[in-house]
């Protein structure tokens, strides 16, 4: 719950942390109070997590706040920097995602105008190693953009060599059809 910050007291409105009166972040809505300003002032920063009053009159329970507190776990893992020093196998996994740039895939999503299953076709764009595991970004034809990973992509890609049926238009794949952006 005491952790450096720029926060400010929900009570006192001051940002200043002291040592004698320091500032607590609520583990659930990152409010700021300092321990002196509370309704019932601690005399101690409080081991552990901790839910700032509000949070309590809300009815916040230390289920949700766990829940929060995994989901601000994973969400710095998936913001982390990339790891610049990969190992081989790292390196290996990197070259197999770079070959995969400009193939096709076919996924079947609900079409929005009939509400039924259809196969949208899809060209796998390698974007950077530094966006590990999520490697792709996956343009279809319907113009929506998804990014993917080695794994989600596998499944739907077709066979080298393969080429769009007719009347069948990917955006920006002039890379890979060697027409101009002009003329599609």
């Amino acid at each position: 719950a005491d952790r450096p910050t720029e926060a400010t007291c929900e009570q006192c409105t001051r940002t200043e942390s002291t040592k004698d009166d320091p500032m607590l972040l609520c583990d659930f809505c990152d409010a700021g109070w300092h321990i002196k300003c509370l309704d019932l002032p601690l005399s101690d920063v409080p081991e552990g997590d901790w839910i700032c009053p509000r949070c309590v009159l809300d009815g916040i329970t230390s289920a949700q706040m766990q829940a929060k507190i995994a989901h601000r776990s994973v969400a710095r893992q998936l913001n982390a920097a990339p790891n610049l020093y990969p190992d081989k196998q790292m390196r290996h996994r990197d070259a197999a995602a770079q070959q995969l740039h400009g193939r096709l895939l076919l996924q079947n999503f609900m079409d929005p105008t009939t509400k039924r299953l259809r196969p949208y076709w899809g060209r796998v764009h390698f974007v950077s190693e530094s966006r590990r595991p999520r490697y792709f970004d996956v343009h279809f034809e319907d113009a929506d953009v998804y990014d993917y990973t080695m794994a989600e992509v596998k499944p739907y890609l077709q066979p080298v060599g393969t080429v769009l049926p007719a009347g069948v238009t990917l955006p920006n794949d002039s890379e890979f059809t060697g027409q101009s952006s002009s003329s599609q």
